[in-house]
């Protein structure tokens, strides 16, 4: 387990892996690429690829919300992600894609775009990771 501190608060949080990506709203590189690879994933499954991140935001007008404009590697232009699904343990997914698996490999590349703010609600997100989930 990785433990993100912020310095000057008490809050930490927890990830079930070792490395995330931070990025926030007031960064300049609102920009990251996933070259995402498949293995184990069931033949002639319909599957949906999740982007698995947390709000780190204190302020508690901060609300969830889809921040993140997606281009997969046949799109021409970035696109607004799905509403996010927040779990229990306060991780939330958005779907990115949905597809029928016909290969036992499977490559994508995804374009995240974070959305920018005013600077009255800079936002902190945790990216955890891509996750597959049969349909």
């Amino acid at each position: 387990m990785n433990w993100l501190h912020e310095e000057g608060s008490e809050r930490l949080c927890k990830f079930r892996f070792l490395y995330v990506v931070l990025m926030g709203t007031y960064y300049s590189n609102r920009h990251l690429v996933a070259n995402v690879k498949t293995q184990f994933l069931s033949l002639d499954i319909a599957y949906t690829m999740n982007l698995v991140f947390k709000n780190l935001t204190t302020n508690t007008n901060s609300q969830i919300y889809a921040p993140f404009k997606i281009k997969m590697e046949d799109d021409r232009r970035f696109r607004n992600s799905s509403v996010p699904h927040v779990r229990e343990d306060g991780w939330a997914t958005t779907e990115l894609y949905q597809f029928i698996n016909k290969k036992k490999e499977n490559s994508f590349r995804i374009d995240f775009l974070l959305e920018g703010h005013r600077e009255d609600s800079v936002r902190m997100y945790a990216i955890e990771g891509i996750e597959f989930r049969p349909v």
